[in-house]
């Protein structure tokens, strides 16, 4: 918005002859009618338009702010009330963190097959000695009516009657 300009003629001394045929009562009306017209300007038009223009600006310039986390706006700003709402949800967050680090650096390896805990890890070897353990045991599982004959320690003989 441009601003209304002062188009009216000042110059009413300076179009007088030398020596004006006036009485001192109409020279001061000449000598004020300038003066006037930018008074009247002023009060008028370029103060209103003056206020109307900042009016216009700052609310162009006002920001929303808004006091909900779901906002998808790209223009308009969180509340400070919900900047305290994301950093209590960064520092839970932190915090559950902090002790799955803490607990994973806690790892228990234990080297025996007798250990009755739940929580520990065995080791590599002891894994090793299961598999050793488990490889050994039964081979075959036969079946008949007749008496087993033969086999090898760990099969297993179903007979019927």
């Amino acid at each position: 918005m441009s601003l209304t300009k002062l188009t009216d003629n000042l110059n009413s001394i300076q179009n007088l002859p030398n020596k004006p045929p006036l009485e001192a009562e109409e020279l001061k009306v000449e000598f004020d009618k300038s003066a006037n017209l930018i008074k009247k300007y002023i009060n008028e038009v370029l103060t209103e338009e003056i206020e109307t223009l900042i009016t216009t600006t700052v609310n162009a310039a006002k920001t929303t702010v808004e006091n909900v986390l779901t906002s998808t706006s790209v223009v308009n700003a969180l509340s400070a009330n919900q900047g305290k709402v994301l950093k209590s949800a960064i520092d839970t967050i932190k915090t559950k963190l902090d002790g799955i680090q803490a607990g994973a650096n806690k790892t228990v390896v234990e080297n025996i097959l007798t250990s009755t805990s739940t929580t520990n890890a065995l080791s590599a070897a002891q894994g090793k000695a299961l598999k050793g353990l488990v490889d050994g045991k039964q081979k075959t599982i036969t079946r008949g009516t007749a008496a087993p004959s033969g086999g090898s320690s760990g099969d297993i003989y179903i007979q019927y009657f």
